[in-house]
């Protein structure tokens, strides 16, 4: 017994210890309990203040899941927090305002109940300062706007005098292009009435007959007026009644109304051109005008030589168009120069001076060459009178090329023809061969001598050589200096041609730098544009040796190409 006393010691400690938490705590969940209904007693005394004066607080924080609902206008609805904001969103159920009672002791701690008044109060308040922020961005959206177009319209401003500056230099420019113009044909060297009135002087030795030969056995001869008669007494704007017959008069009315309304200008050019078209074919009655334009193919020829004129009113256009007319209508049908010239009037209206300088350059370096060109001064005079002026102003654009050749006046070829290869093709003895010594040529002779105007220095060397261009023309050379000795002719050639030279590439430039720059320049712009694959057709044979005459007066035959 006495060992088992310690542990009935121990078991009742406990249990005296068990019994004592107990009688503590469940003391203090008593008053626990009673302190809670009071609590929830004061809050419904709460409740019903706040029903009485029909305003509700409420919480965001109620859970949907314990809440009792009741219903409430929510428009008088609002709760203030305890930092002094003001809220009136109200959570709807069904148009029922929720409240959660099981925590109203902490909805109560942290708000407050806000009268009416203050609640209208403090409405007012937020709407006047969402008002005036509303004007504070409207005020400022206003002045970005201002600032914005006060930007633009000084960046517009800026342009328009840019343009405005663009515009008056542009004018400037035009002015003084203009001016030089003028100056340069006060100051033209080569005088184009004088040359045509040193031409018209050699021709006046020519008969009649000799003038008409162009004229088919059956056409009737007339007296005509030459290319250098209208050259030199060109029509005056001015018509009296006399020029203007009642056939020139439906010739010019009959163009005017085809292409409807008539300006003062147009209507002079178009009789200008009829009365001169007229006068170059040698009609001098109407009976004769009448005959002429009978032929549905003479009037149509007319017609293209009017609209030509009118479309390019310049003196070079005037005369391709009197020459290409007379072919037209004073050559036979079966001719080729008569279908040529018929094919001209068409494309004469479509064509520019841009074009016939190209006609003109091919022309001068395919199908022409000087005979007189033998020396460096011949040469260089030849340039100045004969090439210069076309060369003046050459387009470079391949679109004039491609005009040309759907007019069918040029032909493209495969293979390229550098402007050097044309000269030594031209000139052989000039460009393909250095000369030879004095000494040599007075051993050749052996005696007998050679006018000093026949013998020139080379270009590309200090020999000397022959004023030839080439063996074609050996014969009447040696007839003229009086060699009939054919073993002499033969070792005078051998000479010249004794010592050849590479004429090509930069050795070639070189050469053609010291003769003159304007045939260096014209290598460039040949070897660098569509000339080198270009070729003429009939049609741009006829147009070009048309321009060439019109420009400087020079005559060429056409009989081996068009008969």
């Amino acid at each position: 017994m006495s060992s088992l006393l310690p542990y009935a010691i121990i078991i009742g400690i406990v249990v005296i210890f068990f019994g004592v938490c107990y009688v503590v705590f469940s003391g203090n969940s008593g008053k626990k309990e009673m302190g809670n209904g009071e609590v929830l007693n004061r809050n419904d005394n709460q409740f019903r203040r706040i029903k009485q004066n029909g305003i509700t607080v409420t919480d965001q924080r109620v859970k949907p899941s314990v809440a009792h609902e009741r219903h409430e206008p929510s428009q008088n609805t609002a709760w203030g927090t305890t930092q002094g904001e003001t809220v009136r969103r109200v959570r709807q159920t069904g148009g029922t305002a929720v409240h959660n009672k099981r925590h109203a002791v902490r909805d109560l701690e942290a708000t407050y109940v806000l009268p009416k008044e203050d609640v209208e109060f403090l409405a007012a308040q937020e709407k006047k300062e969402q008002e005036r922020s509303r004007e504070e961005n409207l005020s400022t959206s206003r002045r970005e706007k201002e600032d914005l177009g006060a930007v633009v319209a000084a960046d517009l401003a800026e342009k328009q005098a840019v343009r405005a500056a663009r515009a008056k230099t542009a004018v400037q420019h035009v002015l003084a292009a203009n001016e030089k113009q003028r100056e340069i044909e006060k100051t033209q060297i080569i005088n184009r009435q004088d040359m045509w009135r040193v031409l018209q002087d050699g021709r006046h030795s020519e008969t009649a007959a000799s003038r008409h030969t162009e004229n088919t056995p059956g056409d009737q001869v007339h007296p005509q007026a030459t290319v250098a008669d209208m050259r030199g007494q060109q029509p005056s704007p001015v018509f009296t009644a006399a020029e203007i017959s009642p056939v020139i008069q439906q010739c010019v009315d009959d163009f005017l109304q085809h292409f409807g309304k008539a300006t003062a200008k147009r209507k002079a050019l178009v009789t200008e051109i009829t009365v001169a078209a007229f006068t170059y074919v040698g009609c001098r009655s109407d009976r004769e005008r009448q005959e002429l334009i009978e032929p549905l193919l003479a009037h149509e020829a007319l017609h293209n030589m009017q609209k030509a004129y009118v479309a390019h009113p310049q003196e070079e256009v005037k005369e391709i168009a009197l020459m290409a007319f007379k072919d037209a209508v004073r050559k036979t049908a079966a001719t080729t120069r008569h279908f040529i010239a018929v094919e001209a009037l068409k494309v004469l209206p479509y064509l520019s001076l841009p074009h016939y300088k190209i006609l003109a350059i091919l022309f001068t370096f395919l199908y022409s060459r000087n005979t007189r060109n033998v020396d460096k001064e011949s040469f260089c005079s030849y340039l100045d009178s004969h090439v210069l002026p076309f060369q003046a102003g050459l387009p470079m654009e391949k679109a004039y090329y491609q005009q040309l050749g759907y007019y069918q006046c040029t032909v493209t070829e495969n293979k390229e023809t550098r402007f050097a290869e044309i000269l030594r093709g031209s000139y052989p003895l000039l460009f393909e061969y250095r000369g030879m010594t004095p000494l040599e040529l007075q051993d050749i002779l052996q005696g007998q001598s050679i006018p000093s105007e026949y013998v020139v220095t080379s270009f590309n060397s200090d020999l000397i050589k022959l004023a030839l261009i080439d063996e074609s023309m050996a014969k009447a050379f040696f007839n003229r200096i009086h060699i009939q000795d054919r073993r002499m002719q033969q070792r005078l050639l051998q000479a010249v041609k004794s010592r050849p030279v590479d004429f090509s590439g930069e050795a070639a430039l070189n050469i053609m730098e010291n003769i003159s720059p304007v045939l260096a320049d014209l290598s460039d712009l040949w070897d660098s544009s569509q000339l080198r694959v270009s070729t003429l057709s009939l049609l741009g044979l006829y147009l070009a040796h048309g321009y060439i005459h019109s420009v400087t007066g020079e005559e060429v035959d056409l009989s081996r190409w068009f008969e």
